[in-house]
């Protein structure tokens, strides 16, 4: 029986993680048995390698702006599973997601019974609730992030999408998406809809042409980054961002790194096109907006201070390209020397991701286990330049006790979203 809020959670997170069929024969069926809720949902779908989250954030600020009624759709959560489906702001009530649990158990209890191959993952129940809350919330827009985000993924089932962005295209999810930038590509652009318009943000050369393929013989209108739209770093916390139709200068921001000002330039753009589509604003109330709504966004985790003496910074990398982007960022602020308290998941290219972390000056790293969590954590262990500390509250107390006696040093602690999400949590309760 579902009959609070801990028992929903259960059920949730007791559902299979992964099924060896990529299809979406099951997601299919769950969403035929609770009549079909997405195709009352219009859809913005947010695909790509990193970058979503804080797209979808900066974009669903800017559409409830114009006073719609915005759904957004993210994962994984920080701190507590109803910031995955939000509407205006607000995380989806506990009593709310009770009630849809209880509403789709009976119906998932019948497929177990009948047809065991078409029984959903945890990821494809979400999808379902978000898609069955949103529906009956009566959204006007719903910002969806997708999970890994190749063509069969189990958010792309909408026949109400309105726009497409990809954020970044990258080596992750290999064993899922492929091993080259051109196959993961591919896969990702299955994500664009017939004469649908696509945003995207700065693309490796090999990713272009599967997404120009794509986007082509879907009659969809490509707005690539650096080609249709502009977005220029003025400092920390400013940015300039230029379409054909504007020029926005000294837009602020208080989301730290380069990479997060390029994020927002994809939101502005995907916004742009929008409203340019359904008029919802003269051009230059648009821009009022967008210099209004902006500077409020938060997205926690993404290279957040938590402390300033020393200072300590926080980011959810948990991949490659995603750490390059890091790392790259944390340099602008010159500090003279880092500590770094790293964990990562064993799926994972760790040993690559601490390559790009050596590149700081005078880094020391400590490396530590993950808990609380079903996946195993990275198997690192001490070597030149890198301590092994089993567990991260002693890890972290030590790199914070180390940075007070370097020089200029900032402490910066990355490697997963799950294991940020507890250090956040320590940090500001």
């Amino acid at each position: 029986m579902i009959n609070d809020y801990q028992a929903a959670l259960a059920y949730i997170h007791g559902r299979p993680r992964l099924q060896k069929d990529s299809s979406q024969r099951r997601i299919g069926h769950l969403l035929a048995q609770l009549g079909h809720p997405e195709h009352n949902v219009r859809t913005v779908h947010v695909v790509g390698t990193n970058g979503k989250g804080s797209a979808t954030a900066y974009l669903s600020r800017l559409l409830a702006a114009v006073s719609l009624r915005v759904g957004m759709y993210t994962s994984p959560f920080l701190h507590r599973f109803n910031e995955r489906i939000v509407l205006n702001g607000q995380p989806i009530r506990d009593d709310q997601l009770v009630t849809l649990v209880q509403k789709i158990k009976p119906m998932i209890d019948e497929t177990e019974q009948t047809e065991q191959t078409l029984i959903p993952t945890e990821f494809e129940v979400i999808t379902a609730l978000m898609y069955e809350y949103f529906a009956e919330q009566r959204v006007d827009v719903a910002v969806v992030e997708a999970g890994i985000g190749g063509r069969s993924d189990s958010t792309n089932v909408s026949d109400q999408a309105i726009l497409t962005m990809i954020t970044t295209i990258g080596k992750d999810h290999m064993n899922l998406l492929g091993q080259h930038l051109e196959t993961i590509a591919a896969n990702k652009a299955g994500m664009i809809r017939p004469n649908v318009p696509t945003v995207c943000g700065q693309l490796p050369q090999a990713a272009l042409a599967p997404i120009i393929q794509q986007a082509t013989s879907c009659r969809s209108r490509l707005f690539f980054a650096q080609r249709d739209f502009l977005v220029q770093p003025l400092g920390l916390h400013q940015f300039r961002f230029q379409n054909r139709s504007v020029c926005l200068s000294e837009l602020d921001t208080k989301m730290l790194g380069d990479f997060e000002m390029e994020d927002a330039g994809m939101a502005i753009q995907a916004f742009w096109v929008l409203n340019e589509q359904y008029q919802w604003l003269e051009r230059a109330q648009a821009a009022a907006l967008i210099y209004q709504e902006v500077p409020k966004v938060r997205w926690g985790g993404r290279l957040e201070l938590v402390q300033t003496d020393p200072p300590v910074l926080i980011d959810g990398a948990h991949n490659v390209p995603a750490i390059k982007r890091v790392i790259q960022a944390v340099q602008q602020f010159n500090y003279q020397s880092y500590e770094v308290v790293f964990s990562a998941y064993a799926d994972k290219e760790a040993s690559k991701m601490l390559e790009a972390v050596q590149k700081l000056p005078a880094v020391h790293i400590t490396v530590t286990n993950l808990t609380d969590t079903e996946r195993a954590t990275a198997p690192l262990k001490s070597q030149h330049g890198i301590t092994y500390q089993a567990n991260w509250q002693a890890a972290l107390k030590l790199a914070l006790v180390n940075a007070d006696h370097r020089r200029d040093c900032a402490v910066l602690v990355t490697g997963s979203l799950h294991f940020i999400s507890q250090v956040r949590t320590w940090f500001l309760g």
